[in-house]
């Protein structure tokens, strides 16, 4: 680029006389140069070339920086993706043991999800046991009814399998019993029916004064809840005299 130049003129005396003896002054020609016009705006021009290069080649950086990054989150995602589900199928099953449990039939059905299961069969089995408690020699027969019941937890909810004693059918072993099982969803103090299991099989051993505490601290028989947290599915076993086997019962927990 040229250099901007500029004109002045340099003012001369002249110390020639006129004619009438005074001295004269006046210009001389006017003697003319080019000189740069502001060297330091030219630098500054320069400067501000070369910071703008090293601002594009900062944003060219900034600008790769950002893509590689825009593209390991994108295989991040992807793999999250492909990996989440095996790591689903290695989620090991959780069992859990169904325990003897008594309920009272006169209590509040707010105070227990079980009376909240059974609402149909309680006013029978209240108006059963009254009429026991009316036999002679049995004005002791408590108030009560006896189930078989375990809590789960699944992705963030919760669900209970209730086997009730009552109207429960021979199998033609001693110690378990084709009994009415029921599958629910507990919400907000409220239970939500899954699945009816009908003769559903459950071995214990029962106790002096029925099934109770002595029945779950004895493993020789009981029933065992097995949990897919992949499939999100429920399967039950049997264990009889010590040996386990499978009831071929699978329920989804829908």
């Amino acid at each position: 680029m040229s250099a901007l130049r500029f004109f002045f003129v340099t003012k001369i005396a002249d110390d020639s006389t006129a004619g009438d003896g005074w001295p004269r002054q006046g210009f001389a020609p006017l003697e003319c140069s080019a000189q740069p016009l502001a060297p330091r705006f030219a630098r500054r021009l320069r400067r501000l070339s070369a910071h703008a290069k090293t601002a594009k080649k900062v944003c060219a950086r900034a600008k790769e920086k950002i893509m590689r990054l825009s593209k390991t989150l994108f295989i991040l995602a992807f793999a999250l993706l492909v990996v989440r589900p095996a790591l689903a199928e290695q989620q090991p099953t959780i069992e859990h043991r169904l325990l003897a449990e008594t309920i009272s039939l006169t209590a509040n059905p707010a105070t227990n999800p079980q009376l909240q299961i059974w609402r149909d069969q309680i006013p029978e089995l209240l108006k059963f046991q009254k009429y026991l408690q009316s036999q002679p020699s049995m004005h002791n027969v408590p108030l009560v009814a006896e189930v078989f019941t375990v809590t789960l937890e699944s992705q963030g909810h919760t669900y209970i399998v209730s086997a009730i004693n009552n109207n429960c059918s021979n199998t033609g072993l001693p110690n378990s019993r084709f009994c009415p099982a029921r599958l629910v969803e507990l919400r907000n103090g409220d239970t939500r029916l899954i699945s009816e299991l009908p003769n559903f099989l459950v071995s214990s051993l029962r106790g002096v004064k029925g099934y109770d505490a002595t029945s779950n601290t004895q493993k020789q028989y009981q029933t065992i809840v097995s949990l897919n947290p992949t499939t999100r599915t429920l399967s039950f076993f049997d264990v009889y005299d010590g040996v386990r086997s499978d009831t071929n019962l699978t329920v989804p927990l829908n």
